[in-house]
């Protein structure tokens, strides 16, 4: 008892000993004033990585878009095209009607539920063909179920494009016969026109692209706060969906996001960048998507009704708080200890330090993760899915790139553009699998009988193009004499016989891309028109 009371006694003065005192209350101030720091720090790297996110999947969304809202742009131009030839041919009325619908149905089911409709139209506005995508079949809709649109503001518009000109409407709901399908069915229209030997008016054709698609390309990025409105603040994607598409409707004009949200929408359309902004109400990142920057090039002349659409991603202020959280409830524990036993200074240094570099290290596997997914998303942009070469987009990059070196050094290089031999039979007797394992086998011959140097990429459908830097006609030529052998001689899958034809030619100086692609392309038709399976260069080179 006594000896209890003596230690007690002991320690009763050191606690109240000033410098003791003194001590207690530097270290305890210098550590609490260290792990505020910290923790500031902490939470600013959370808000970075919250921010760095949100830019790089808005980012990834409008990029998104621009890519999926091209192939319909191109599908309506060729239909303009092509449909635009039938007319000229003058045919028998019948069989003309017979190969358009032929068309309309090949083309919607190939693209598998991406477009509800396409529709040729003349210039009266009533409709003449119409092919619907309904239940995963497309069919021809009867005659007696046409209509006359010449009231919809998409043919108005259509019917006073310039020739070679295409149309691009805005976000609008299907109807038929006046009335809403339901459940809602959001499309895009893109408008061709088709022109007369005079370049007079023959009529219109309609391509409905499904906006369900667009949706879904936004909602498999895995996040359900990203929303998409029109320009003026329609809400076509938004955080409640019961108020989605009313912007459509005279009776609940209202429901849009500047009636919603006037302080995050003035923010936003004042905005001309995809910088986050921390507002009061939590995280916004915002872009303007403008459909013509996207999709429009001298190929794709195209106008619209509207000159952008807003893609925002809002993370509330609560969801940023939860963000902070686990760092908070950390940061407490940490107080709790540091005035309990910041006696112990250099236990508590050396574990705060441990707690600092796990930090750090977890914070630079977010980072590496974020740079990995943004290198396989580029690898996505310039690889064709099913080939596994390069895509159009890549090779007009890279057809860019060796026309500006042919330019400025006066050296020579050569395009091949290939196309399968009745690839459509292989489909319609071999089944789409087989075609899909036919592209794969020329694709790897292709990339294996070619240079390091050369760039082999799928055109589109069963067409490739091979650039042949510093390479003559000659040169290019033997390559694809090689090239068409090899795939003669291939043993395809199923034992069919698989042939391709040729059209070869030199890049002429200070040429145009385009012209560049026309010449081989009318090559490689008369390759077709001469009997197939053979290479067909240019007679002679302009210096």
């Amino acid at each position: 008892m006594a000896l209890t009371k003596m230690v007690f006694a002991y320690f009763s003065k050191l606690f109240l000993h000033r410098y003791f005192l003194i001590s207690w209350v530097l270290l305890t101030s210098a550590l609490l004033i260290a792990n505020f720091y910290i923790y500031q720090r902490e939470l600013q790297e959370v808000d970075h990585l919250a921010a760095a996110e949100s830019r790089l999947i808005i980012r990834n969304v409008s990029v998104a878009l621009g890519k999926r809202m091209r192939w319909p742009a191109k599908d309506v131009q060729f239909l303009g095209n092509h449909l635009t030839d039938i007319y000229q041919q003058k045919q028998a009325v019948g069989t003309r009607q017979q190969m358009i619908e032929e068309l309309f149905l090949r083309l919607l089911q190939s693209r598998a539920g991406l477009y509800t409709q396409i529709s040729l139209i003349n210039p009266d506005g009533q409709e003449q063909v119409r092919a619907e995508f309904r239940a995963g079949q497309s069919a021809i809709v009867p005659a007696s179920a046409l209509e006359n649109r010449a009231n919809q503001y998409y043919v108005q518009e259509g019917l006073r494009l310039q020739p070679h000109e295409l149309f691009l409407s805005g976000f609008d709901l299907d109807a038929e016969f006046g009335d809403l399908i339901r459940p809602y069915q959001p499309s895009v229209r893109f408008v061709a026109r088709l022109n007369g030997a005079q370049n007079d008016l023959l009529g219109l054709v309609v391509i409905h692209y499904d906006g369900r698609d667009l949706f879904q390309r936004i909602e498999s990025f895995g996040t359900n706060n990203i929303w998409l409105t029109t320009q003026d603040g329609g809400w076509l994607k938004g955080p409640d969906p019961a108020r989605e598409w009313r912007f459509l409707f005279p009776e609940s004009e209202k429901a849009s996001m500047p009636q919603d949200y006037p302080g995050l929408w003035q923010k936003m359309s004042e905005s001309r960048s995809e910088t986050p902004q921390h507002l009061p109400q939590g995280l916004l990142t915002s872009t303007r998507f403008n459909p013509l920057e996207r999709i429009a090039s001298d190929t794709l002349p195209l106008r619209s009704e509207f000159s952008h659409w807003y893609v925002a991603r809002f993370l509330p202020e609560s969801e940023l708080k939860a963000k902070h959280l686990p760092l908070q409830e950390h940061m407490t524990r940490i107080l709790a200890l540091t005035l309990v036993t910041s006696t112990l200074a250099a236990l508590y240094i050396g574990l705060l330090w441990q707690q600092r570099r796990l930090a750090t290290v977890e914070l630079k596997k977010k980072n590496d993760t974020l740079a990995l997914l943004n290198q396989h998303l580029e690898a996505l942009a310039s690889t064709d899915h099913l080939t596994q070469i390069a895509n159009r987009q890549a090779l007009e990059q890279e057809l860019k790139r060796n026309i500006g070196l042919a330019n400025r050094y006066q050296r020579p290089f050569s395009v091949i553009l290939v196309d399968v031999d009745r690839f459509k039979l292989i489909n319609d007797t071999q089944g789409h699998a087989t075609g899909d394992t036919v592209l794969q086998d020329i694709a790897n011959m292709l990339q294996d009988s070619t240079r390091l140097m050369d760039t082999v990429g799928r055109w589109g459908g069963e067409e490739f193009l091979i650039i042949v830097p510093e390479a003559t006609l000659n040169e290019a030529v033997h390559l694809a004499e090689k090239l068409r052998a090899l795939i003669e001689s291939h043993e395809f899958i199923h034992h069919f016989p698989v042939t391709a034809s040729f059209g070869v030619t030199q890049y002429v100086t200070q040429e145009r891309e385009t012209t560049l692609l026309a010449r081989a392309d009318d090559l490689l038709y008369q390759a077709k028109e001469g009997g197939r399976n053979r290479v067909l260069p240019e007679l002679e080179q302009d210096s």
